[in-house]
């Protein structure tokens, strides 16, 4: 063998254990000034990890302290501004409400027990007579109708005289049955249905009205009720016979009858006035009746 070769490899292998060793050192010291690096440096490292939990811990508490706030106090989002059209309103007629009607309430009638004075109907053109105050009613008027020869006209007639005394209207009567008949006041009821009223009387009450010196009254038509002392009622169907009739009174006026013996203080009603002579008005009261 050469031994230059040998100690050839001799010193490659020795300088080859020197490098390793060497290697080996330098690796043993870098791990230990490394390991002490760490070693100083973990002793100095600031603990980050706590701020984390901090952070995490206040984050957490913001959330439940916002979400308790919005559970309690909702906030109102801002209202946003958005074009829009008017709206179109339709306008109605106006609703007229009618009053509403007071509540009827129903009430019985009061019972009323008839007695004899109580008023009933009386029928057309129908004359009805009282010598009790009115407590009893008797029929009493007499339908009469135009005569062939006199035509003084259809009607219905009636006199104090006649319901008074039964004699016959031609007889004279005698001072005792006159005085009857001049001072007996008699309720008179009537329905001239179709007929006008005439009275020629010398005593008549009407209502709150007297007149006790006579009276010529044209009372129309209609339902009335009267007082009347020593007179007549005659309902008349037509205004020719009426006037004609008063003819006849006026000349019994001017002359007297049987129950006439002095001149009236006439009233007559102003219907009549310019249907009677002048000298017939003469001193006469002309009266407004009421209707």
């Amino acid at each position: 063998m050469d031994p230059r070769k040998t100690n050839a490899r001799r010193g490659y292998a020795e300088r080859e254990q020197k490098r390793k060793l060497a290697r080996e050192q330098a690796a043993s010291e870098w791990q230990y000034v490394t390991q002490e690096g760490k070693m100083n440096t973990n002793e100095r490292k600031f603990p980050w990890w706590v701020l984390i939990v901090l952070g995490v811990l206040v984050l957490s508490s913001c959330c439940c302290i916002s979400g308790i706030s919005g559970i309690l106090f909702p906030r109102q989002a801002a209202p946003v501004a958005q074009e829009t059209e008017a709206p179109v309103i339709p306008t109605k007629a106006p609703v007229v409400v009618e009053p509403t009607p007071a509540p009827v309430i129903p009430t019985e009638d009061p019972v009323v027990e008839p007695t004899q004075a109580s008023v009933t109907p009386v029928s057309c053109e129908t004359i009805e007579v009282s010598k009790d105050g009115g407590n009893t009613w008797t029929s009493a008027g007499l339908a009469l109708e135009t005569e062939s020869v006199y035509d003084i006209g259809n009607r219905v007639t009636w006199t104090s005289r006649s319901f008074l005394v039964d004699k016959a209207p031609d007889v004279e009567l005698t001072d005792a049955e006159l005085k009857i008949v001049e001072n007996t006041w008699l309720k008179v009821r009537l329905n001239a249905c179709n007929t006008n009223v005439v009275v020629f009387t010398h005593g008549i009450k009407i209502d709150d009205l007297k007149f006790d010196k006579g009276a010529l009254f044209d009372l129309g038509d209609g339902y009335q009720e009267f007082d009347i002392r020593n007179g007549e009622v005659i309902l008349w169907f037509d205004i020719q016979h009426q006037d004609k009739d008063l003819l006849r009174i006026v000349k019994e006026i001017r002359n007297g009858n049987f129950d006439i013996k002095s001149r009236l203080g006439l009233a007559v009603t102003d219907s009549l006035k310019d249907k009677l002579p002048e000298d017939i008005l003469v001193g006469v009261q002309i009266v407004l009746l009421p209707k």
